[in-house]
């Protein structure tokens, strides 16, 4: 039993070595292309770097948008503390002290 175990073993071990070996020619292929042709790699890093600077852009107007959104819902309040006798002190709404006039 313990001799087909170490056989599994050692069938798994060389199935994972020649994935290995055909990954790193995977990797050298590209990398010889990109050698031969360093216009295609020039091309792709550009690509790249056109849609991470869009992805940057899309999620600071998503930060933008719920900043406000933010702000938007929390001046109803600050109104209705307002014509409660509170005045909101400078930065209310944005996690500011609110001061609250006691008569």
């Amino acid at each position: 039993m313990a001799e087909d175990r170490s056989q599994q073993a050692l069938d798994h071990l060389q199935r994972a070595a020649l994935e290995l070996i055909a990954a790193v020619r995977t990797v050298l292929d590209v990398v010889e292309e990109s050698v031969r042709e360093p216009n295609a790699l020039r091309d792709l890093v550009a690509q790249a770097t056109r849609a991470t600077t869009e992805a940057a852009a899309k999620a600071a107007q998503a930060g933008q948008a719920a900043q406000a959104a933010g702000h938007a819902a929390q001046a109803p309040a600050a109104r209705a503390a307002g014509a409660a006798g509170s005045t909101p002190s400078p930065g209310a709404g944005d996690g500011g002290v609110e001061h609250i006039r006691i008569s």
